[in-house]
C-alpha cells in the first residue's frame, strides 16, 4: 500500500506560512518591509564605519554559518551563535534527523531530503556595520525545495519522495543575519530568525512526528485512537510554538501566546498553529498584541489557520469571544475568521478568544484600539 504522504506533511504546508506567524503572513510582510527601510537608511552612515572593520572575518563566520544552515549542523549552529541563544540541546536534536528521537527515522529521511536542497548567498555588497564596530549585519538568500505547495503524489518510499523533490520547483528564502562581536570573535545574534526562516519547512515534523512509509494515512485508522477521548470532546494540548514540543493538556495546562493548540479526536488532530489579520499596525509575535487606529480603519480582521490530518473536518460549535470592558460578545464562526467593527465611540482594550464547542481557548489576541 502506497503512503499519501499529502495527508500527513505535505497537506500542512499551505498553512505552514503561517506558521508561528511567520514568513509570509501580514504581520511578518510589515516587519520585513520596517526592518528593510530602517537598513537602507543606515547604509550610508555606517560605509565608512565598515571600511574600518575587519570584513573578511565577518563574511567567514557568515559563511560557516549558512554552511551549518544548510547541512543541519545543530553543533556548529550553536557554536557560532551567541551564548543568549536558548534551547541549544534542541536545536542540537531537532537537526540530527538520523537519530533524532523526536520524530520516526522516515521523517527524519524526509528532513534530510529537504535540506539537501538548501544552497545560498551572501549579498556582502549588503553587509553593515555600526559605528562602535561591536554589530553587524548582511543578507542572504537561501534557496531550497519549494515546501509550501499542495500535491496529490503518493510515495512508496523516501526514494520516490526524493526524486519528486530533485524535480521540484524551489523558493527563495531571504534573511538578514546579525551578529554581535564578543571575546570569541563574532557570533551570530539572531539564530531564532533565521530558524523560522530557513527550517520553517521542519513544522511537518511537529504535525507528523509519528509519519511512516506505508501506513495508512486515510483517516480510517489512526494511531490518535489510543488516545484517551471522554465522549465526543476531544483533548486539547499546547504545543511550544518555538519547539514544537507538547507542553501539557487543558485544564492542567493554561493558554499562552507562545502555545498553539492541538484538539486530537479519536480518528484524527487538528493543529490551529496560525493566524492572519489585517488592520493590526505594532504586532508583537510573543505576546499577541496589536494596535488599530480608528483614524484609519473601521474594522479589524482576524483568522486562525489550522492543519488536519483528514479533508474538511467539521468546524461548527467554535465561536469568538470578543471583550472590551465589561461587555463579552459570543460571535459563531465556522472558517475561524472574524471581523470587529470600531470607531471613535468603540476605543479600548479588547481581548479576542476562539474557543471550541466546549468553550476552551484555542487562539487569544490582545488589541488596542485607538
Amino acid at each position: 500500500m502506497k503512503t499519501t504522504f499529502r495527508k500527513t506533511a505535505c497537506a500542512v504546508l499551505a498553512s505552514a506560512v503561517f506558521f508561528t506567524m511567520t514568513g509570509c503572513s501580514y504581520f511578518a510582510k510589515e516587519t520585513e518591509k520596517e526592518k528593510k527601510e530602517e537598513k537602507e537608511t543606515t547604509e550610508e552612515t555606517t560605509e565608512e564605519e565598515t571600511d574600518a572593520v575587519d570584513t573578511d572575518e565577518i563574511l567567514d563566520t557568515v559563511e560557516d554559518y549558512c554552511d551549518a544552515i544548510a547541512t543541519a549542523d545543530g553543533e556548529t549552529i550553536v557554536e557560532l551563535s551567541t551564548d543568549d541563544l536558548e534551547g541549544t540541546d534542541t536545536i542540537i536534536e531537532y537537526l540530527n534527523f538520523e537519530g533524532s528521537t523526536a520524530y520516526s527515522s522516515d521523517m527524519g529521511d524526509i528532513l534530510q531530503v529537504i535540506t539537501d536542497t538548501i544552497t545560498y548567498e551572501i549579498d556582502e555588497d549588503s553587509l553593515t556595520v555600526d559605528e562602535d564596530g561591536e554589530t553587524a549585519e548582511v543578507d542572504v538568500v537561501f534557496n531550497m525545495f519549494s515546501y509550501y505547495g499542495d500535491s496529490d503524489e503518493e510515495f512508496e518510499d523516501i526514494d520516490e519522495f526524493a526524486a519528486y523533490v530533485e524535480n521540484g520547483e524551489t523558493i527563495d528564502v531571504e534573511v538578514t543575519i546579525s551578529l554581535e562581536l564578543t571575546d570569541d570573535g563574532w557570533k551570530i545574534s539572531n539564530t531564532e530568525d533565521v530558524f523560522d526562516e530557513a527550517y520553517e519547512f521542519m513544522v511537518m515534523a511537529a504535525l507528523a512526528p509519528d509519519f511512516e512509509f506505508g501506513a495508512d494515512t486515510t483517516g480510517e485508522e489512526s494511531d490518535n485512537t489510543a488516545v484517551a477521548v471522554t465522549g465526543d470532546e476531544p483533548v486539547l494540548t499546547y504545543i511550544d510554538r518555538e519547539w514544537y514540543d507538547e507542553v501539557g493538556n487543558y485544564p492542567d495546562v493554561e493558554y499562552a501566546p507562545n502555545y498553539y493548540a492541538r484538539l486530537t479526536y479519536a480518528d484524527y488532530q487538528i493543529d490551529f498553529n496560525g493566524f492572519n489579520g489585517s488592520n493590526i499596525s505594532d504586532w508583537d509575535f510573543d505576546a499577541h498584541t496589536g494596535t488599530v487606529d480608528t483614524a484609519t480603519y473601521d474594522y479589524f480582521y482576524i483568522g486562525v489557520s489550522y492543519s488536519c490530518d483528514i479533508d474538511d473536518p467539521d468546524l461548527s460549535g467554535f465561536c469568538f469571544l470578543v471583550h472590551h470592558g465589561d461587555e463579552v460578545e459570543i460571535v459563531e464562526t465556522e472558517d475561524l475568521s472574524i471581523e470587529v467593527e470600531v470607531d471613535a465611540s468603540t476605543t479600548g482594550d479588547y481581548t479576542i478568544t476562539l474557543v471550541d464547542p466546549s468553550g476552551r481557548p484555542i487562539w487569544e489576541g490582545y488589541i488596542e484600539v485607538v
